[in-house]
């Protein structure tokens, strides 16, 4: 996180033409070089967001505001007749199963386990 020099606002991170990662100030317009350390931003935040998607498919099951979908289970040892729809951010959807866990995408083919 970097503050401007001139205005003590926020500075935007983002990347210029040339892969350098630069901070801009919103305010004033003013333009700073990020450092090296800056660069691991980038991988951190998508293994967060890749977590966060795993956690929430893992506990879909149980929630019971999720929206339900009529359809067997085929892996379920207790022949679940619903399964929970999940809506990832990249608009992907994964069917859930409550009481085994089974994972569906949407054309319902059986998916792995913290994919």
């Amino acid at each position: 996180m970097e503050f401007c020099p001139n205005c003590d606002r926020y500075m935007t991170k983002y990347v210029h033409d040339d892969r350098r990662i630069m901070f801009k100030c919103n305010t004033c317009m003013q333009e700073i070089d990020g450092s090296d350390s800056d660069s691991l931003w980038f991988s951190q935040t998508n293994t967060r967001e890749n977590m966060r998607d795993a956690i929430i498919i893992e506990r879909a099951g149980h929630d019971f505001a999720g929206k339900r979908v009529l359809y067997d289970c085929q892996e379920c040892p207790y022949k679940r007749r619903y399964l929970t729809l999940v809506r990832k951010v990249d608009a992907t959807i994964v069917y859930v199963c409550a009481a085994c866990g089974a994972q569906y995408d949407h054309h319902m083919q059986k998916q792995k386990i913290n994919e």
